[in-house]
């Protein structure tokens, strides 16, 4: 589906009824699994996005359970965008992975700062 969407250059709509939790969950999970990023560089991307976001506590205990086992390809994308980038270092490493996605400026939001 994405894939195909991508190839287009088409958005793919996901949605939910009140569209903060189950369909957010989904996407962070998605960013999580396709361009291996950690949780909280995900959950910041989304946010910059949609600033209404709030995946309840058993999706998010889900989805740290799902980026600890993706923890060695995440590890291995971080490195990959570093030696990319020699001139960041890994203070600014979320800044780094967050420009690889398409994201913008804006603040550094944090899943556990909110």
């Amino acid at each position: 589906m994405d894939d195909e969407a991508r190839s287009k250059g088409v958005g793919v709509l996901v949605h939910c009824l009140a569209g903060v939790s189950r369909s957010v969950t989904f996407t962070l999970a998605y960013l999580m699994f396709k361009l291996h990023l950690s949780l909280n560089d995900a959950f910041d991307f989304v946010r910059r996005r949609k600033g209404n976001i709030a995946p309840n506590f058993t999706f998010l205990g889900q989805l740290l359970e799902f980026e600890r086992q993706q923890l060695p390809a995440l590890r291995a994308r971080h490195r990959e965008l570093l030696d990319d980038h020699p001139e960041s270092s890994s203070l600014d490493s979320t800044a780094t992975m967050s420009k690889a996605v398409g994201g913008g400026g804006g603040g550094n939001t944090s899943l556990f700062s909110q």
